[in-house]
Parts: C-alpha cells; sequence; structure tokens
C-alpha cells in the first residue's frame, strides 16, 4: 500500500509554447517511485454526478510525482464528497477520497495572479490543438 501527498492549487503551465492558469493536481508518493508505463497517465476527478478528465498529465523526473492539469472551471458543478483516480491508460492505481475540492485548491500567487496570464477555462482549452 502507497501512501500520497495531494497539494491541488492553481499554477502557472505552458501549451504549445503560451502560458495558461490551471489547476495541479499534485500527487506525490512518500516511498518509492510511479511505475515506468507504456501508457499514459491520467488523473480523474469524480463526484455523485460527474467525472472529469485532466487535459494533461505527467510524472516528475524522478517518477514521485504525479501532476494532473485540469482547466481553472473543471470542479465548478462539484458539490460533496469526490475521489481522485489516478493511473496510466484507463487503470486506476490509486484513489483518494476527499470532501469539497474547491476549498482545497490553492490560489495563484499575487505576484502572478496580476500578470494577466489568462485562465485556461474548459472552452478555451477545446480551441487548443494539442500535438
Amino acid at each position: 500500500m502507497y501512501n500520497y501527498i495531494t497539494n491541488i492549487a492553481h499554477v502557472i503551465t505552458t501549451i504549445n509554447d503560451d502560458y495558461y492558469v490551471m489547476i495541479d493536481i499534485r500527487l506525490t508518493l512518500t516511498e518509492g517511485r510511479f511505475p515506468v508505463s507504456a501508457l499514459h497517465e491520467f488523473v480523474r476527478v469524480t463526484d455523485a454526478n460527474e467525472s472529469v478528465m485532466s487535459f494533461m498529465c505527467q510524472l516528475s523526473g524522478n517518477r514521485k510525482e504525479m501532476h494532473g492539469y485540469f482547466a481553472t472551471d473543471a470542479f465548478d458543478n462539484f458539490i460533496g464528497a469526490v475521489t481522485i483516480e489516478f493511473g496510466y491508460g484507463a487503470q486506476p492505481i490509486g484513489s483518494i477520497p476527499m470532501t469539497g475540492i474547491q476549498g482545497h485548491i490553492d490560489p495563484l500567487n499575487t505576484i502572478f495572479a496580476a500578470s494577466g496570464i489568462p485562465d485556461a477555462a474548459t472552452a478555451l482549452l477545446k480551441t487548443i490543438p494539442t500535438n
């Protein structure tokens, strides 16, 4: 059984060389590393009514952290209990229950918030071509 530390925050990230504000769900292993896999990583958040898959996902270089990046409005309709699932392909390797996900999202640092970098809301992400 693995133990994870979960951090959820607004962050600045790049998509196709442009900067955007997104929500990063960072899962950190307290011991060991995430396995190497030929399948793509995923992070998914589910409540009683809907499920949202991360727009993009990546492992840190040392494979101790998995990052799932979500639109800034991804959890606007989520209420109550949620489950954060993560894994490879379509197969979860772990899940973390949580209540009130909006209250767990750390705001963007005020210095960066004043920079004018656009939020990557769901409608905007649908217009961005990905490789």
